[in-house]
Protein backbone atom coordinates (compact mmCIF):
# COMPACT_ATOMS: atom_id res chain seq x y z
CA UNK A 1 0.00 0.00 0.00
CA UNK A 2 1.26 3.36 -1.14
CA UNK A 3 0.32 6.21 0.54
CA UNK A 4 -1.39 8.76 -1.81
CA UNK A 5 1.10 7.20 -4.41
CA UNK A 6 3.77 9.71 -3.34
CA UNK A 7 6.52 6.76 -3.66
CA UNK A 8 7.78 7.73 -0.40
CA UNK A 9 8.97 5.76 2.63
CA UNK A 10 5.95 4.36 4.48
CA UNK A 11 5.65 0.97 6.45
CA UNK A 12 3.75 -1.21 8.86
CA UNK A 13 6.24 -1.36 12.17
CA UNK A 14 2.82 -1.91 14.37
CA UNK A 15 0.90 -5.00 15.24
CA UNK A 16 -2.07 -5.93 13.68
CA UNK A 17 -5.56 -5.74 14.92
CA UNK A 18 -8.30 -8.29 13.47
CA UNK A 19 -12.10 -8.55 13.76
CA UNK A 20 -14.81 -10.52 12.15
CA UNK A 21 -14.49 -8.43 8.92
CA UNK A 22 -11.59 -5.94 9.33
CA UNK A 23 -7.62 -6.19 9.20
CA UNK A 24 -5.96 -2.85 10.90
CA UNK A 25 -2.04 -2.22 10.83
CA UNK A 26 -0.27 1.21 12.17
CA UNK A 27 2.88 2.45 10.84
CA UNK A 28 4.21 5.52 9.51
CA UNK A 29 3.70 7.48 5.60
CA UNK A 30 5.39 10.26 4.07
CA UNK A 31 8.90 9.65 4.82
CA UNK A 32 11.34 11.33 2.84
CA UNK A 33 14.49 8.52 3.46
CA UNK A 34 15.01 6.21 6.63
CA UNK A 35 16.83 8.87 8.68
CA UNK A 36 14.58 11.50 7.73
CA UNK A 37 12.99 13.46 10.86
CA UNK A 38 9.59 13.80 9.04
CA UNK A 39 6.32 11.59 8.03
CA UNK A 40 2.92 10.95 9.83
CA UNK A 41 1.78 7.74 11.67
CA UNK A 42 -1.11 6.32 9.65
CA UNK A 43 -3.60 3.34 10.75
CA UNK A 44 -4.82 1.71 7.70
CA UNK A 45 -8.00 -1.07 7.21
CA UNK A 46 -8.52 -3.74 5.03
CA UNK A 47 -11.01 -6.19 4.34
CA UNK A 48 -10.07 -9.51 6.03
CA UNK A 49 -11.70 -11.16 3.28
CA UNK A 50 -9.31 -10.07 0.42
CA UNK A 51 -7.67 -7.84 1.47
CA UNK A 52 -9.14 -4.48 0.14
CA UNK A 53 -8.24 -1.23 1.05
CA UNK A 54 -11.09 0.47 3.18
CA UNK A 55 -9.73 3.37 4.79
CA UNK A 56 -6.78 5.36 6.53
CA UNK A 57 -5.86 7.96 8.89
CA UNK A 58 -2.39 9.97 9.59
CA UNK A 59 -1.80 11.65 12.63
CA UNK A 60 0.99 13.75 13.62
CA UNK A 61 2.92 17.82 12.91
CA UNK A 62 5.57 19.01 11.64
CA UNK A 63 8.41 16.69 12.59
CA UNK A 64 8.27 12.58 12.79
CA UNK A 65 5.64 10.20 14.25
CA UNK A 66 5.38 6.66 14.40
CA UNK A 67 3.02 4.11 15.16
CA UNK A 68 5.28 1.18 16.62
CA UNK A 69 1.98 -0.97 18.45
CA UNK A 70 -1.87 -1.54 18.04
CA UNK A 71 -4.35 -3.82 20.32
CA UNK A 72 -8.32 -3.99 19.92
CA UNK A 73 -9.96 -3.80 23.73
CA UNK A 74 -13.03 -5.85 24.69
CA UNK A 75 -15.09 -2.82 23.44
CA UNK A 76 -13.57 -2.58 20.31
CA UNK A 77 -11.38 -0.10 19.89
CA UNK A 78 -8.79 0.45 18.62
CA UNK A 79 -5.16 1.89 20.33
CA UNK A 80 -1.97 2.75 18.48
CA UNK A 81 1.11 3.68 20.80
CA UNK A 82 4.07 5.00 19.06
CA UNK A 83 6.49 7.69 19.47
CA UNK A 84 6.29 11.62 18.19
CA UNK A 85 8.88 14.20 17.44
CA UNK A 86 5.94 17.06 16.67
CA UNK A 87 4.06 17.08 20.14
CA UNK A 88 5.25 17.69 23.58
CA UNK A 89 8.62 17.65 25.10
CA UNK A 90 10.94 16.21 22.21
CA UNK A 91 10.42 12.75 21.48
CA UNK A 92 7.70 11.24 23.74
CA UNK A 93 5.84 8.30 23.49
CA UNK A 94 1.48 8.49 22.64
CA UNK A 95 -1.27 6.45 23.43
CA UNK A 96 -4.13 6.93 20.34
CA UNK A 97 -7.62 6.14 20.91
CA UNK A 98 -9.84 5.61 17.56
CA UNK A 99 -12.81 4.18 16.78
CA UNK A 100 -13.24 1.20 14.27
CA UNK A 101 -13.69 3.78 11.61
CA UNK A 102 -11.00 5.52 12.63
CA UNK A 103 -12.32 8.64 14.22
CA UNK A 104 -9.74 9.77 16.71
CA UNK A 105 -11.46 9.59 20.41
CA UNK A 106 -8.59 11.07 22.30
CA UNK A 107 -4.52 11.60 22.36
CA UNK A 108 -2.18 11.12 25.62
CA UNK A 109 1.38 11.71 25.70
CA UNK A 110 3.96 10.79 28.18
CA UNK A 111 7.75 11.69 28.41
CA UNK A 112 10.05 13.93 29.90
CA UNK A 113 13.19 15.62 28.63
CA UNK A 114 15.20 12.39 27.35
CA UNK A 115 13.37 10.32 24.30
CA UNK A 116 10.36 7.84 24.82
CA UNK A 117 8.92 4.97 22.15
CA UNK A 118 6.08 2.43 23.65
CA UNK A 119 6.52 -0.70 21.63
CA UNK A 120 3.51 -2.34 22.50
CA UNK A 121 0.23 -2.26 23.86
CA UNK A 122 -2.19 -4.49 25.26
CA UNK A 123 -5.66 -4.43 26.89
CA UNK A 124 -7.50 -6.34 29.44
CA UNK A 125 -11.20 -7.21 29.53
CA UNK A 126 -12.31 -4.02 31.22
CA UNK A 127 -10.22 -2.37 28.53
CA UNK A 128 -7.62 -0.79 31.16
CA UNK A 129 -4.73 -0.27 28.60
CA UNK A 130 -1.35 -1.02 28.99
CA UNK A 131 1.35 1.10 26.95
CA UNK A 132 5.07 -0.72 27.31
CA UNK A 133 8.00 0.99 26.12
CA UNK A 134 11.33 2.50 26.95
CA UNK A 135 12.27 5.68 28.28
CA UNK A 136 15.85 7.93 29.19
CA UNK A 137 13.88 10.19 30.90
CA UNK A 138 13.44 8.43 33.96
CA UNK A 139 14.95 5.59 35.66
CA UNK A 140 18.95 4.74 36.95
CA UNK A 141 20.10 3.41 33.63
CA UNK A 142 20.47 4.93 29.80
CA UNK A 143 17.21 3.60 28.76
CA UNK A 144 14.73 1.86 31.32
CA UNK A 145 11.55 -0.31 30.88
CA UNK A 146 8.49 1.39 31.44
CA UNK A 147 4.69 0.04 31.75
CA UNK A 148 1.49 2.70 31.66
CA UNK A 149 -1.86 1.47 32.68
CA UNK A 150 -4.80 4.03 31.76
CA UNK A 151 -8.32 3.56 32.07
CA UNK A 152 -10.53 3.79 28.94
CA UNK A 153 -11.07 7.25 29.46
CA UNK A 154 -7.18 8.21 28.95
CA UNK A 155 -6.31 8.34 32.60
CA UNK A 156 -3.08 7.65 33.84
CA UNK A 157 -3.81 5.04 37.01
CA UNK A 158 -0.13 3.94 37.74
CA UNK A 159 3.07 3.33 36.20
CA UNK A 160 6.33 1.38 36.71
CA UNK A 161 10.00 1.81 35.80
CA UNK A 162 12.16 -0.82 35.81
CA UNK A 163 15.78 -0.92 34.74
CA UNK A 164 19.78 -0.77 36.17
CA UNK A 165 22.64 1.32 35.56
CA UNK A 166 22.24 0.45 31.58
CA UNK A 167 20.25 0.10 28.60
CA UNK A 168 16.70 -1.88 29.21
CA UNK A 169 14.24 -1.78 26.00
CA UNK A 170 11.10 -3.50 25.97
CA UNK A 171 9.64 -4.87 22.34
CA UNK A 172 6.51 -6.69 23.55
CA UNK A 173 3.90 -7.33 25.80
CA UNK A 174 1.13 -9.91 26.53
CA UNK A 175 -1.69 -9.83 29.66
CA UNK A 176 -2.79 -13.38 30.10
CA UNK A 177 -4.96 -13.37 33.58
CA UNK A 178 -3.86 -11.13 36.10
CA UNK A 179 -0.45 -11.30 34.62
CA UNK A 180 1.37 -9.00 31.99
CA UNK A 181 4.30 -10.69 29.94
CA UNK A 182 6.90 -8.50 28.65
CA UNK A 183 10.02 -9.22 26.02
CA UNK A 184 12.85 -7.15 25.47
CA UNK A 185 17.13 -6.45 25.69
CA UNK A 186 19.13 -5.53 28.92
CA UNK A 187 22.52 -4.37 29.10
CA UNK A 188 22.27 -3.60 32.98
CA UNK A 189 22.12 -7.63 34.00
CA UNK A 190 23.25 -10.86 32.73
CA UNK A 191 25.95 -11.86 30.53
CA UNK A 192 26.33 -8.52 29.00
CA UNK A 193 27.18 -7.39 32.61
CA UNK A 194 29.20 -9.61 34.14
CA UNK A 195 31.08 -9.52 30.86
CA UNK A 196 31.62 -5.99 31.09
CA UNK A 197 31.59 -5.11 27.69
CA UNK A 198 27.73 -4.14 28.09
CA UNK A 199 26.26 -6.17 25.46
CA UNK A 200 22.31 -7.28 25.79
CA UNK A 201 21.01 -10.16 26.96
CA UNK A 202 17.39 -11.05 26.40
CA UNK A 203 14.92 -10.08 28.69
CA UNK A 204 11.42 -11.31 30.26
CA UNK A 205 9.59 -9.53 32.69
CA UNK A 206 6.56 -10.94 34.37
CA UNK A 207 4.47 -7.99 35.77
CA UNK A 208 0.77 -8.00 38.16
CA UNK A 209 -1.00 -6.02 36.06
CA UNK A 210 -3.45 -5.31 38.92
CA UNK A 211 -0.81 -3.75 41.51
CA UNK A 212 1.85 -3.30 39.10
CA UNK A 213 4.59 -4.87 40.79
Amino acid sequence: WDFESLARLDGANGHLAIDNQFIYAAGHVNRTNIGSLDGDMGLACFSRQDGTYQWHVTWGGWLYDDALGLTMSADSMLYAVGYTGSYGNGSQNYLNKYTRTGQLLWSRLWGGAGAEDARAVVADADSVVYVVGATSSYGSGDYDVFVLKYSGEGVLLDSLIWGGAYKETAHDAVLHGDYLYITGETGSYGNGFTTGNHVTDGLLLKINARTMQ
